[in-house]
């Protein structure tokens, strides 16, 4: 019998972390494995999309325009949304604080990924109020796409400590 895996993703456009995501979830592997759901914010581009549409179930948010109505519509689905257990949640988009609830409330086995060097990118503070935020250190496993951001590093290793 197939685990279920749902992942929670703002965006699906033409971007390398959209195009990893579908590389991903096309592996005949993990389809052996899990039965796949994806919840995204809305859908920017089709073409993934439609690489994708026949062999996971994806829930669109908005599928209207991304405006301010969009993201109030969205923001409103997103904290009424009522989910069953999964196997394991994955939030692959690391600052969006209303996915990274939806992915750690869907599954104790849960797993976050990131996809850019945080110490580069952000202030100590903002970093803080991030890693807080989004209770970074409640995740069981977290994911880094490229290992140099890790290991190039060592103030990374103490923000995740073990996690990684």
């Amino acid at each position: 019998m197939k685990k279920e895996m749902v992942i929670f993703f703002s965006k699906l456009s033409l971007g390398g972390m959209e195009r990893a995501l579908v590389e991903w979830i096309k592996n005949e592997n993990l389809r052996k494995e899990y039965n796949i759901t994806l919840y995204l914010g809305y859908v920017k581009e089709r073409v993934l999309y439609d690489e994708i549409k026949d062999i996971c179930d994806i829930h669109v948010f908005c599928k209207g325009k991304w405006n301010i109505f969009g993201k109030i519509i969205s923001f409103i689905k997103m904290k009424t949304l009522k989910l069953k257990k999964y196997d394991v949640s994955i939030c692959y988009s690391h600052h969006h604080k209303i996915l990274s609830e939806l992915t750690l409330k869907a599954s104790n086995n849960n797993v976050l990924f990131i996809h850019t060097d945080l110490i580069k990118s952000r202030t100590k503070e903002e970093l803080e109020r991030m890693k807080n935020d989004l209770r970074i250190m409640d995740y069981k496993k977290i994911a880094i796409s490229n290992r140099s951001i890790f290991m190039e590093d060592n103030r990374n290793k103490s923000i995740f400590r073990e996690k990684v």
